[in-house]
């Protein structure tokens, strides 16, 4: 047998936690703030673009019944505009040594599909048409996979238009869980 010095098992076992909390029970950290500004700023940058798709204009009829959405044809980008509101609570609890991380949040986001700026040549310039705007409403975010999602749009578009907008804001909810992962690694990190 070899005799353990203090000092050395001291520093061969990680704490979590408090310096007085030496027997490592529970202790809880509200991070709650942070979170709300990480998912406010990583969240407000958030874009996702799809190539064009000369198909959409000779859908659903003739090419005159499209023209006034031919610019849907074009390469889209889908943007968050704004973080309108972020609610919930987060905090890291630590117990006998090991730490859990517990979130559990709600957001709303605008957004916006428009015609990507890749697209502005002179000819492209006459098919723009105006953005298509809408929310995402995001409820009970506790991992960057695990939530409801509810897509609306400010004006209802044709039914034409919905498949192809369907394709940007599908892009665009794959970017933001993209977001989320980022925002929950540095919650790992608290």
């Amino acid at each position: 047998p070899k005799r353990i010095d203090a000092a050395e098992s001291a520093a061969a076992a990680p704490v979590a936690g408090s310096a007085w909390n030496k027997g490592g029970t529970w202790e809880e950290k509200d991070i709650s703030a942070f979170v709300k500004s990480t998912i406010s700023s990583k969240l407000g940058l958030t874009t996702a673009s799809i190539p064009h798709d000369l198909e959409h204009m000779l859908q659903d009829g003739s090419l005159a019944d499209n023209l006034s959405e031919a610019w849907m044809a074009l390469p889209m980008r889908a943007r968050v505009v704004e973080v309108k509101s972020v609610d919930g609570h987060a905090t890291v609890a630590s117990s006998r040594g090991s730490l859990r991380h517990m979130v559990d949040f709600s957001f709303e986001l605008a957004w916006e599909v428009s015609a990507d700026s890749a697209a502005d040549a002179p000819e492209a310039a006459e098919l723009k048409g105006k953005p298509i705007k809408g929310t995402l409403s995001y409820n009970d975010v506790t991992s960057p996979t695990s939530y409801e999602v509810k897509l609306t749009y400010k004006k209802t578009p044709s039914e034409s238009a919905r498949r192809r907008l369907s394709e940007a804001t599908d892009a665009l909810k794959k970017s933001v869980e993209s977001s989320l992962e980022a925002v929950f690694a540095l919650v790992k990190q608290k």
